[in-house]
């Protein structure tokens, strides 16, 4: 049976190297930290989408210049994520 540390990836075995046990802990909870806020953010943008779509006839009524407007701020964040842009590194 091969030893687990050889199995690490050379990136893996690089932190093992650098970092001690509390380093890599910090490390560790700081990634699932943004990756906990990354989902927050992406249901709340679920949420913002779904009023808008709801409302959307009121809105191009009311204020075609603001509804222009949003739907431009509305599609940079689908633009990101069809890019892979919302992704952490």
């Amino acid at each position: 049976m091969t030893d687990r540390i050889d199995q690490l990836s050379d990136r893996a075995r690089w932190f093992l190297n650098n970092f001690d046990e509390i380093d890599l802990a910090d490390i560790c909870a700081n990634n699932e930290a943004q990756a906990a806020a990354l989902v927050r953010d992406q249901a709340v943008l679920a949420q913002v989408r779904l009023h808008i779509a709801v409302h959307r006839p009121r809105l191009q009524l009311a204020d075609p210049v603001l509804w222009g407007k949003l739907q431009r701020v509305l599609e940079q964040p689908a633009e990101l994520e069809a890019a892979g842009g919302g992704e952490q590194a």
